[in-house]
């Protein structure tokens, strides 16, 4: 079944918020603290969403028949601070397209990046090393949220 992307809006974000919530409680909940699930559940709600959004923030969803699927966030242009895909559509290269979507972004919505950064959990390493990133530093936790540092090289 095809998808469709596109930037998300602000009445999009308390459908954004309710499939991150939902993949997060399913795929990541089982690596954080509870500390770290209601940090992290403060910065999917959907005003958190919204307000990062109305400062610029890029939001991107995929879609199949109207109904949201995935979201992907992106901040300053090279890092990518939220990436969750419905159980369902795992492994049907959702998070891959949403990704080469923002590559294919023209330079005065992307910046000028040579490189793509993202703090992966546990559960998401190993999707991220699929799609061409490289750990760049230890597994550390913040706020009880477990993340390793990782990096796509866009430019050589």
């Amino acid at each position: 079944m095809e998808f469709t992307i596109r930037e998300l809006l602000v009445e999009d974000c308390i459908t954004a918020s309710r499939l991150i919530h939902r993949v997060a409680e399913t795929f990541i909940a089982p690596d954080f603290s509870e500390q770290g699930m209601r940090h992290f559940l403060a910065y999917v709600r959907p005003s958190a969403l919204c307000e990062r959004l109305e400062e610029g923030g890029m939001l991107l969803g995929a879609f199949v028949a109207q109904q949201l699927i995935a979201v992907l966030e992106m901040r300053d242009g090279s890092h990518i601070s939220l990436l969750f895909t419905d159980g369902r559509w795992h492994g049907r290269g959702v998070a891959r397209t949403l990704l080469q979507h923002v590559l294919d972004l023209p330079p005065n919505l992307m910046g000028k990046a040579d490189a793509l950064t993202v703090n992966a959990s546990p559960y998401a390493v190993p999707i991220y090393r699929k799609m061409g990133f490289t750990i760049t530093g230890p597994e550390g936790e913040n706020n009880g949220v477990r993340s390793t540092p990782m990096m796509k090289i866009l430019f050589c």
